[in-house]
């Protein structure tokens, strides 16, 4: 049974779906995905 604690992956790069779990996510990757300042009705608060 895990431990449940955080680490690094185990295994190896060529186990699993594409190698997904090796991906390491940068700056880029969260900003490609944000909402837009405006989105219908709605605005970001000012100063955000």
């Amino acid at each position: 049974m895990p431990d449940g604690s955080a680490g690094a992956p185990r295994g190896t790069p060529a186990e699993g779906a594409g190698r997904h779990w090796w991906y390491q996510l940068k700056a880029a990757d969260f900003e490609a995905c944000q909402l837009p300042a405006t989105v219908d009705r709605l605005h970001v608060p000012p100063g955000w």
